[in-house]
């Protein structure tokens, strides 16, 4: 009987400009000290894909050291893996990344925005009122990231 599982999966709204730079390629979001495999997603999609997919690191815990020499503990193994979306937005481009794992350390500091999913859950918690009324205090604008 096969078992089903679940894992959580965190989104994050990416920069349309690094250092100062406009992105060219879905690669640039990547920290260039990391070298994953790079995967290219079908173009049956409405939107332009790549899976970047690290070598899984095996080691030992780091918490196994506290225990002293313990043999049977086993080394652990901890995968990354990101996938990179750009979606077109009327004239520009979005891009959004996708982590599974580690994968949140493939991307390169600084390259997406911090809060994003808590301003977009507040945004729709607290919609904008209507442009004769005053917006709600709580409301939260996305531009001010």
């Amino acid at each position: 009987m096969a078992t089903e599982t679940f894992s959580s999966l965190s989104m994050f709204r990416l920069y349309e400009k690094l250092e100062g730079q406009p992105v060219k390629t879905l690669e640039d979001f990547i920290d260039p000290e990391k070298h994953p495999i790079v995967y290219e997603l079908k173009h049956r999609y409405p939107f332009h894909a790549k899976l970047f997919v690290a070598a899984p690191d095996i080691r030992r815990p780091a918490w196994v050291e506290g225990f002293g020499d313990l043999a049977e503990i086993p080394e652990a193994v901890s995968n990354s893996a990101v996938l990179i979306v750009a979606v077109k937005n009327k004239n520009d481009e979005q891009h959004f990344a996708f982590t599974f794992g580690f994968g949140r350390y493939l991307l390169r500091p600084g390259s997406f925005r911090r809060n994003y999913g808590l301003h977009v859950a507040l945004n729709a918690i607290y919609p904008r009122k209507q442009k004769t009324a005053p917006a709600a205090p709580t409301h939260f604008r996305l531009g001010m990231l």
